[in-house]
This record gives C-alpha cells, structure tokens and sequence, in this order.
C-alpha cells in the first residue's frame, strides 16, 4: 500500500514539472513572435535617389545605301530576264566530288546573296530606292514583269467594249459563254474528255469480246455441240476456264454498256453546244 501511494506522489511530480516547463515555452514564444496592429497609419519608406541618364547620341554611319553592292543601270534586264534573276538569286558554282571520285561543278544557294542579287535584279529592271521598302518595290517589279512576259491575267471584256467586273466574269464562266475569245472553253473540254473515254471504251469493249471469245473456244472446242465440255481438259482446268469466260463476259458487258453512255453523253454536248463571242 505504502508502494503504491509512492508511485502516485511521483507521478503527480512529473507530471506538475512537465506542465510547468510547457507553460514556460508558451510565455517564450509569445513573447518572440511579432505583434501585429491592424489599421496603423502607413509609413512609406525613403528611396534612393536616381541618378540622372544622359540620353546617347545616336550617331549615323555615313556611306554608301548598299554596302559592296554596285547596282547596275535600268532597263539594263528585260522581263524574262529579271524573272530568270529574281529565280536564280543566291545561287553560286562550287566543286564537289561525285560518286566516281571525279570533280565536277554544282550550283548551290547562298542565303546571304539572295537579297542582295534580288535587289540587283530589281535595279537593272525598273530600278531600285536604296531607301525605299524592299517589299514594295519586289511585288512592283514583279507585278510588271508579269504583265509584259503575259503570266497576269488580262481584264475581259464584254461585247461592247467594256471591262466585265469579277461577278459578271465568274457568272459567264460557269454558264460557259466566255466573252471573248482566248478564254477557257469548257464546252470543247468536255467534249474532248468524252471523245477520249469512248475511244478507251471502243479498245476495251473490243478486247473484252476478244477474250470471251477465246476463253469460250477453249471451254468448248466442239462447234456442232457448243455446251459439251473440252475432253482434253481436267475438270479443275474446265471449271477454271468457266470463270475466265463469265469473267471477260462481264466486262464486255459493262463496257459496252459505258460505251453506250458515252456516246448519249456526246449526242447531248453536242445539241447544246453553246455559241461563243469571238
């Protein structure tokens, strides 16, 4: 009893100490930790002085627009000629070595000559502003060049004279009736296409009646009797050729039968033909 009642009076000791050392920690850290004022008049901290920039001259450099670059007279290229340029621009000779070991001559692209040929190109054509947009004055040379080599589509023109707009361009096109002549004629294309496939469907037609033909002489050699099966052949052999005939017969018939349809397709382009400005 005397034990127990020793064991109780130690354990209430540690404990008391342990609370009290954790009661001591809790008045340590309230007394680190900040104190917060909500509300508190805001006082802005000084900066520090900048120091007045200097604005840099800028100074600029004093030469020619196109540095070794001589640019050449206009008119001294034609319009062929400068679009033959403007494609070969940048493009320069080098040695190589081919698969046999020998030496030969290649042409390869220079990036960094591509521009500098390109306005070359365009100073001996129309001339070229150093100053200019480089742009600008491309898609005007360009533009010109079309124009005069034909590539730029020219403006049509109605019967009386007058510049059709783009709708009334568009409308003709897809009825067909062009206005004047050099304009595509669709009419003739189709014509022209239907004339082909009926010449490939003649040959085809031709040949499929060729092959049925064979395959049904060889299936039935005896002309007085044309169901009896060939007694040369193996059974397998007289089934195989069978199917060679049905085959070849079903195509004759599938290419007579487009032949026919062709031929109703040109009868019909050709009694609505329609009738062109020239």
């Amino acid at each position: 009893m005397a034990r127990q009642m020793m064991d109780i009076e130690l354990a209430k000791k540690v404990l008391l100490e342990r609370h009290e050392r954790e009661m001591k920690e809790l008045e340590e850290r309230a007394k680190m930790a900040p104190v917060v004022t909500r509300n508190a008049p805001f006082t802005p901290k000084p900066r520090k002085g900048k120091e007045a920039k200097t604005a840099k001259e800028v100074v600029r450099k004093v030469g020619p627009d196109l540095f070794g670059v001589a640019l050449p007279a206009r008119g001294t290229l034609d319009a062929r000629g400068f679009m033959d340029a403007m494609k070969n621009a940048g493009k320069r000779p080098f040695k190589a070595t081919n698969m046999l070991g020998e030496e030969i001559i290649t042409m390869r692209v220079e990036q960094s000559k591509v521009l500098d040929d390109q306005k070359i190109a365009i100073a001996a054509y129309v001339g070229y502003d150093p100053k200019g947009n480089f742009g600008q004055q491309e898609m005007a040379a360009r533009s010109q060049a079309a124009r005069e080599i034909g590539y730029a589509k020219q403006p049509v023109r109605k019967p009386d004279g007058t510049i059709a707009t783009r709708e009334e361009d568009k409308a003709k096109l897809r009825q067909g009736t062009p206005y004047a002549k050099g304009l595509p004629d669709y009419h003739q294309k189709r014509m022209m296409e239907l004339q082909a496939q009926e010449v490939l469907l003649a040959d085809t037609a031709i040949e499929s009646e060729r092959m049925v033909e064979n395959a049904f002489n060889l299936a039935h050699p005896d002309k007085d009797e044309p169901e009896a099966p060939n007694p040369v052949l193996t059974m397998d052999e007289q089934a195989e050729c069978e199917a060679l005939y049905k085959q070849y017969l079903a195509e004759y018939t599938i290419a007579c039968a487009k032949l026919e349809q062709i031929r109703k397709d040109i009868a019909y382009q050709q009694t609505t033909e329609p009738t062109f400005e020239k």
